[in-house]
């Protein structure tokens, strides 16, 4: 319930062509809260038992729960670009539906790269345990190696957000490429990883190219929602993810059940691979700027 809200209420504020230093922060925040919950929770675990585990996130839940209740500005009227081509998505206050959507590109390349990044966490954060206990690894090592790519996807999403950018509608879709490669190499060699410091560097890559796709991503969602509804696309793009969570560990589990571990990072690795080609084919397609109509065009 709360985060297509909390990215839908941030991409209302997000300034025309700041889009992606705008919705930074944000991803940032969302990547590194779950970078750091695992490292917190062994804290409490370690010193106040394992029910203060649970105690402590609902305290901080409560003051997430209070700091919103509090500080969240009165809702800002957005303008609503205007449509200046048969092709760009038509702005309207009727809610366009998912199948009329998917007729565009920009569309389906957000999509994918937001499936894409979602399985490859979802992956790692539930079958890398089981790999890297067979090769010695303890369990504090365990969590340094995972919160290793969920601290580097958000600390560097500011950053990328802002190249985003600086780069523009036609040239950052290019960025968006080559973070899920970056992404995906990783995850083929993760088998391949005999000890401690090669999983890290391994899992390292996987979360600065989720952070180097995501954030143009992000970026695009907000162009889009202000079109559609951004509400309406927020809760689109992110149901797009936990499918993503939820289609990765059943996959995985009967890869490794008749093939083993090793096999479960190469089946998702491949799956990394064909939803980083089939954005390849819709960026080459060259029409995700006009979709969006010339007034977003920043390049």
């Amino acid at each position: 319930m709360v985060l297509p809200i909390v990215m839908a209420y941030a991409g209302e504020f997000a300034e025309e062509g700041k889009e992606g230093a705008s919705m930074g922060p944000v991803a940032m925040v969302f990547y590194l809260g779950m970078a750091a919950g695992p490292l917190l929770g062994g804290v409490l675990h370690h010193t106040l038992g394992f029910n203060a585990v649970f105690y402590g996130a609902g305290l901080l839940s409560a003051v997430a729960f209070l700091a919103a209740l509090v500080l969240l500005p009165k809702e800002k009227k957005v303008r609503r670009a205007q449509t200046t081509t048969t092709k760009k998505i038509e702005t309207s206050e009727e809610v366009v539906g998912l199948r009329q959507l998917l007729k565009y590109s920009i569309v389906k390349t957000s999509l994918l790269t937001r499936f894409t990044v979602a399985l490859r966490a979802a992956v790692i954060m539930s079958f890398l345990a089981l790999f890297a206990s067979g090769i010695g690894m303890n369990p504090s090592q365990l969590g340094i190696v995972i919160s290793s790519g969920l601290f580097f996807a958000g600390i560097l999403e500011p950053s990328f957000g802002r190249l985003s950018d600086r780069l523009g509608v036609r040239k950052k879709p290019y960025q968006e490429l080559i973070g899920l490669f970056v992404g995906t190499v990783p995850l083929l060699v993760i088998p391949l990883c005999p000890n401690f410091v090669t999983l890290l560097l391994a899992s390292s890559f996987v979360g600065i190219g989720a952070a180097l796709s995501m954030s143009v991503a992000i970026s695009d969602s907000v162009l889009i929602g202000k079109k559609v509804g951004m509400g309406h696309w927020m809760g689109i793009f992110n149901t797009t993810g936990s499918l993503g969570i939820i289609i990765a560990p059943l996959v995985s589990g009967v890869v490794m059940d008749h093939l083993g571990i090793n096999p479960v990072f190469y089946v998702a690795g491949m799956l990394s691979l064909l939803g980083a080609l089939l954005c390849c084919y819709y960026v080459r397609s060259g029409r995700l700027a006009t979709e969006l109509g010339s007034n977003f065009a920043k390049s």
